[in-house]
């Protein structure tokens, strides 16, 4: 049995994976502040104050989580995510978490304890999206010797 090709990219601090992982994020917020409110029995002008808030809340506490640059690679089982040209590579188990066809949102829990949000998008990685896309759904929910941190 051969083992499976290697696979490569450069991820992270995409001005439009970060604004899509930012608008996500941030209307989860504000949806959930507005079902809070909501709840509680506020009016719809409070409602819709505090939401607008939440989305506001949410943007810019996102705004740096995703501006992380680095090497994504997988040998064989093991995700590899590698920071810089000084820093070493940390091993971890990826997990797909939104696949858009021509965008991925990939979460990398790393063994040093760190969850690392990666995102790819078709029209930066063309050369390599299909057997990125192919690696992480056959590997992703496998990786081999990595202990699985809690969510």
């Amino acid at each position: 049995m051969s083992s499976a090709p290697v696979v490569e990219v450069r991820a992270g601090a995409d001005a439009a994976s970060r604004a899509v992982v930012a608008v996500l994020v941030a209307a989860a917020v504000a949806l959930f502040v507005g079902w809070v409110f909501a709840l509680a029995g506020a009016s719809t002008g409070v409602q819709v104050a505090a939401s607008a808030v939440g989305l506001w809340a949410g943007a810019v506490a996102l705004r740096h989580r995703c501006t992380e640059t680095g090497l994504l690679r997988c040998e064989g089982r093991r995700w590899h995510w590698v920071p810089g040209r000084d820093a070493p590579a940390v091993e971890g188990a990826l997990t797909v978490a939104v696949d858009l066809d021509i965008w991925l949102l990939l979460r990398l829990d790393a063994i040093d304890g760190r969850r690392r949000w990666i995102a790819v998008s078709r029209a930066r990685h063309a050369a390599r999206w299909h057997a990125l896309r192919c690696a992480v759904h056959a590997r992703g929910a496998d990786a081999g010797a990595v202990a699985r941190l809690p969510v």
